[in-house]
């Protein structure tokens, strides 16, 4: 059984990314295909969702204020098990998709022997466009930077930890697909379907040249260190 975590940052191409493997053959099971923000959805399978959010939520934090460890009960630790279970049941390679998954992501690891990871991140002025471009879901673009510079702090401490895939939602999209393209054997996917899901309407915002913090413009450094 391969398993595979989709991570990234809010707005910075996940669902691109799981819609991409899923049209190449990884499995996510019954997950969202439309949604306000997203015209092709956000591939997120509503019950590892909920099982983040109860974890989150009970280390005392929340989306726009991850906590610094994930506290897991022994029920949700069974819930988890359950999932993988089921999943594993149905589909010999199977993924998922949720960025607070980077948060959470140790007891996946400690329950899916050989979990596999890929990555991919944004230019923060593009996603701190699309936060605000949300009506009565807008995130202040400082708080949006910041939150930027969380996640992918914590992309990068688990790309450390053990290195994968890192992609660019900036790139141009045949250079988009052609990463995929390249690590799709490595998963067992059809590589030759690797750009049915694209879409150029996908990404509504472009990075733009507002000045960026210190903080934001080291972290993209590092993050295209990581991947080049």
């Amino acid at each position: 059984m391969t398993v595979l975590a989709i991570l990234g940052m809010h707005r910075s191409g996940t669902s691109w990314l799981a819609g991409t493997l899923e049209a190449m053959g990884l499995a996510l099971g019954d997950v969202a295909t439309q949604n306000p923000f997203n015209e092709r959805g956000n591939r997120e399978n509503p019950d590892i969702l909920r099982l983040h959010g109860s974890v989150i939520q009970a280390s005392g934090g929340g989306w726009r204020n991850p906590p610094r460890a994930a506290i897991w009960s022994d029920q949700q630790r069974r819930e988890l098990a359950t999932i993988i279970a089921s999943m594993g049941a149905r589909f010999d390679v199977w993924g998922f998709k949720d960025p607070r998954a980077m948060f959470v992501l140790d007891e996946w690891r400690r329950q899916v022997d050989g979990l596999r990871c890929v990555g991919i991140y944004r230019d923060p002025n593009a996603v701190a466009a699309s936060m605000a471009d949300r009506g009565s879901h807008s995130v202040p673009r400082d708080e949006a930077l910041d939150l930027w510079c969380t996640y992918n702090e914590r992309l990068l401490a688990v790309h450390r930890a053990a290195p994968f895939p890192l992609l660019c939602f900036d790139a141009r999209p045949d250079a988009l697909v052609a990463d995929v393209v390249r690590i799709a054997p490595g998963l067992g996917l059809d590589a030759t379907r690797a750009d049915a899901f694209f879409a150029q309407e996908i990404r509504h915002q472009r990075a733009e040249s507002n000045r960026l913090p210190l903080r934001c413009r080291r972290m993209m450094r590092r993050l295209e260190a990581a991947r080049g």
